[in-house]
């Protein structure tokens, strides 16, 4: 429906008069019988009941000049929010993040952004493996969430939208007293005979199909693989001596007790960040646009 008859309509409902409406619409009374005849039209709907004397609605101008003043208070009331989010006084973003994941050269610029520039809009994070990610993507308890590109294959791709931002090197993590600790950096023949410790298939089937297809592709004859439903698990199976793994060079691990070594092999990881194609929450463009800037 053209917004110039609803206009239209409604001066006309409130004054019952079509020359003092179409003088409160600065338009001719012709242009406006026009209107209100098209529109009439385009309803298949009698708006007006037409005499010599006067003008009043009929029941269903009665329901639909009803209708149309709620769509335009409603119409009204989103504009006041979206220019209260655009100008930062209000909101909230809640974002998911992978688990063990260093966020410290990259988010703090990013809250600090949104402190300056929308310090009404609220930011909430939360760690969660892959799975849970999903889940409250899913469940709209995330707005987005910022997980491992090879995991998409996991998600209903064609209801999510995502953007990768930061590419590093893949790792190997293995005990302090491992015997490939001694090493400055590991080639994949280093591997043989080794238990290797990934992430479950019910968690993140590819995750563990890529970390297959590595030692596959390099011939690696492991002793065993080992499955975990968390990247914190894997950690704390090879801080004990229990295998290796390989390991995102930007998540966290306790150096202390584990030891990071560089790995040949074209074993590339990379973050993206994603968020369904439904969520229209303000605040998800103005977030990624920081992201693609901390590249």
């Amino acid at each position: 429906m053209n917004d110039v008859y609803i206009k239209h309509f409604i001066e006309l409902a409130k004054c019952l008069n079509f020359t003092k409406a179409a003088q409160n619409l600065y338009i001719a009374q012709s242009a406006l019988s026009r209107s209100i005849a098209k529109m009439e039209n385009e309803l298949g709907l009698i708006l007006f009941v037409r005499s010599t004397k006067n003008v009043r609605l009929t029941p269903a101008g009665i329901v639909m000049l009803e209708a149309y003043q709620k769509l335009l208070q409603e119409h009204d009331n989103y504009l006041r929010k979206a220019m209260r989010v655009g100008k930062g006084d209000g909101g909230l973003l809640t974002v998911g993040i992978i688990e063990c994941q260093n966020t410290d050269f990259y988010l703090p610029q990013i809250v600090e952004f949104f402190c300056e520039n929308y310090p009404g809009i609220q930011i909430e994070m939360f760690y969660g493996n892959f799975k849970s990610l999903r889940n409250k993507l899913e469940t709209r308890k995330a707005d987005i969430v910022i997980t491992q590109l090879f995991d998409l294959n996991s998600y209903v791709t064609d209801e999510i939208v995502y953007e990768t931002f930061l590419d590093n090197p893949g790792c190997c993590i293995v005990a302090k007293k491992h015997r490939l600790a001694q090493l400055k950096e590991v080639n994949p023949e280093n591997l043989n005979g080794e238990v290797l410790i990934v992430i479950s298939q019910e968690v993140s089937n590819q995750g563990y199909n890529e970390a297959v297809r590595y030692i596959n592709y390099h011939n690696i004859q492991v002793d065993g693989i080992r499955a975990a439903d968390t990247l914190q698990d894997i950690a704390l199976m090879v801080e004990n001596g229990l295998g290796v793994a390989f390991w995102d060079s930007t998540s966290k691990i306790n150096k202390d007790y584990v030891k990071v070594l560089p790995i040949k092999g074209n074993l590339m990881l990379s973050l993206a960040a994603v968020w369904k194609k439904d969520n229209y929450n303000t605040a998800i463009p103005i977030f990624v646009d920081c992201l693609g800037q901390s590249k």
